[in-house]
This record gives C-alpha cells, structure tokens and sequence, in this order.
C-alpha cells in the first residue's frame, strides 16, 4: 500500500499474564481428578451441596432445595510461600445465603473464611452474577487475596501469617441456605499465561488476527498508530481463543497501525 501501513502483531501484551502459568486444572476431562483434587463437607459439618461434579468443561456446584449445604474443592497441592493460585467463579445464580468462598487452614489457622462473593446476611465483598476471577498469593508473612469483578472493581484483602516454613490447604467452594448455581474453572498455579498472537494477516483491506488466552476470560483488542504516545483505542472485546478482524486504516492519513491484547481482570 502506497501509504507503508505496518502491522505489528506482538508489540505489548497486558494484564495478569505469566510466563511461569501452570495449567493445574480446567476440568477438560469428563470427571474430577482426584490426584488433584478432594470434595469436601466444610470444616463446621455442613452437608455437601446437592450438586457438585464435572461437567461442560467446569466443575459445577448446585443447591436445589433450601436447606444450609457447602462443597469444597480443596487441591491437594499444598500451599507455601512463593506460591500464587489463580481461578474463575461463576455465580449464575442464587437465592437466600449463597456464594463462594475460601478457607485458609495452616499456619496455625484452624479456619478462616476470605475472598466470600455472594450474599450471606446482607451482601459480601461484592454481590455479582456472572465470572469473578480470584488471585491467592502466599508470601513468608502474608496471604493475599485479589478479586476482580465483572463489573471492573477489583478487591483486595491480607491476612498475616506468622511461620515461613508453613504449608496450606485451600478450600474453595460454594454455600447455600436457599438455591444456588456456581461453577468453577481455570486453576493455574504462579500465574495466568499471557494472551498472545499466532498470527496476522490482511485479507479484503482488514487485518485478519489470530490470538490464543485461557478459555473463557475476557480480553480487549486494542490497536494504536503512534507508540510515543500511549494511546490504545478499543477495538473489540472477546473471549478465550479467537480469530479478530480489524480495519487497517482508520484514516488516509495513518502509515502504522499496531495491537496489543489487554487481560480484562487487570
């Protein structure tokens, strides 16, 4: 093209991306994995929910009646210092007491209770439907908890831990004195991986994108002409894994154009 329009696929990716990300779970198989994974009753003797199983490629908890159950997943990774844990809660739906929540036990913690999403005699952190993401993060004396809302606001909330050498168990789980339907996936261990592009293309005066992130979490396409500037334009918001087309000239004026994939939940 006569005006010596570059594209320019992975000049910055953005957001909670890690080059260390372990995938421990996205429940892909047709059952839980119980190398990884243990279901438990909470601590206080609550009964299992009415639901708790793997199914559509989530791990998918449900109260049908109203009486006060709980069901935990608790990895049977344990936890030390150094050691972050990141995954996505679904809240579809709830009536009554209901919502996620986590338990820290270790440390000389017997249990404790953080990071609640949901409503349980009056509303919690947040009250939201739809897919909070959870970052934990252990440090020698400190356990870090980051919400981060659909609506965009995000949560953070420490606990102090007081022995280095301790190990942890999480349970992350669901409650419910009503009705309730939660669902869990996207475990990774030191780290979400970072979106990036496979490849770039320019197919009928659009720029053809292929970009690759974790099923079901939120990105932005964002483009911009002049990186001096760091002025990022919106393009289009999308999900997961996906093919993305662009204009390639915003105005006749323009010689560069490039993009970048920004992590919604930063």
């Amino acid at each position: 093209m006569k005006n010596l329009l570059k594209i320019l696929g992975a000049i910055s990716l953005i957001g909670l991306g890690s080059a260390r990300a372990d995938l421990y779970d996205n429940f892909s198989s047709a059952n839980l994995n119980t190398n990884k994974w243990e279901v438990r009753q909470d601590i206080e003797g609550q009964p299992l929910m009415d639901e708790g199983f793997v199914t559509n490629g989530v791990f998918h908890t449900q109260q049908n009646s109203i009486e006060d159950k709980r069901t935990y997943l608790v990895p049977r990774h344990q936890f030390k210092s150094g050691d972050t844990l990141d995954y996505d809660v679904n809240v579809i739906s709830g009536e009554g007491n209901y919502g996620n929540v986590d338990i820290l036990v270790g440390g000389g913690y017997d249990r404790v209770a953080m990071g609640m999403v949901g409503y349980n005699n009056g509303p919690q952190t947040r009250e939201e439907f739809g897919t909070t993401h959870i970052r934990f993060s252990f440090s020698e004396n400190n356990f870090n908890i980051q919400e981060f809302f659909p609506s965009g606001e995000i949560v953070i909330n420490n606990l102090p831990l007081t022995d280095p050498q301790a190990t942890y168990e999480l349970y992350i789980g669901s409650f419910s004195n009503g009705k309730a339907n939660i669902d869990y996936d996207n475990f990774y261990l030191n780290g979400i991986p970072a979106p990036r592009f496979e490849s770039i293309s320019i197919q009928g005066g659009q720029a053809v994108i292929t970009s690759s992130g974790v099923d079901n979490r939120p990105y932005t396409l964002e483009s911009s002409t002049n990186l001096t500037s760091n002025a990022w334009n919106p393009v289009t918001n999308f999900v997961g894994s996906r093919t993305l087309a662009s204009p390639l000239l915003d105005s006749p004026t323009e010689k560069y154009k490039f993009y970048r994939i920004k992590d919604s939940f930063e």
